[in-house]
């Protein structure tokens, strides 16, 4: 499948405050400011997201506007896309990093377009750029479930 070039570059743009203790606020185009904090594992107060959770919604996010986008392109009938998404964060020489990421899709579908919802998903994995950007240090793992109604 091709995906049509809209736009040869694209840029965006997030200003983040420190809050003076373990979090702060991102401030986002023109959604309201999204509060972040450091988990209580590591000393924080879970006042907002913690960066790893905001991780895993920006790769779950991403999979889900694209496949919106590619959706009715294949003439796909969908009527719901759930993403579970989890990481793995270890630490590896002197530090904690992401190892690891699985991204469980369930959708549901017309009756017959099975295979075609699955190969949907699985474009929208090939083609979000935010797994493009990381498949090549962090394997993003993919498991799609598709019922049919």
């Amino acid at each position: 499948m091709r995906v049509d070039k809209m736009q040869p570059e694209l840029t965006f743009h997030v200003q983040v405050e420190w809050d003076g203790s373990t979090g702060g606020e991102a401030k986002l185009s023109v959604q309201p400011p999204l509060r972040f904090d450091t988990p209580r594992d590591f000393g924080g107060s879970e006042a907002g997201y913690c960066p790893e959770e905001l991780f895993l919604a920006s790769l779950a996010a991403c999979l889900t506007t694209t496949f919106a986008y590619l959706r009715p392109k294949l003439g796909l009938e969908a009527s719901s896309l759930r993403i579970n998404a989890t990481d793995r964060v270890e630490f590896r020489d002197g530090g904690y990093m992401v190892t690891e990421a699985w991204m469980k899709v369930k959708l549901e579908v017309k009756k017959g377009q099975a295979e075609l919802a699955r190969q949907c998903v699985e474009l929208a994995a090939e083609y979000c750029h935010v797994t493009r950007s990381i498949r090549r240090c962090i394997p993003v793992h993919l498991e799609v479930e598709v019922v049919e109604v």
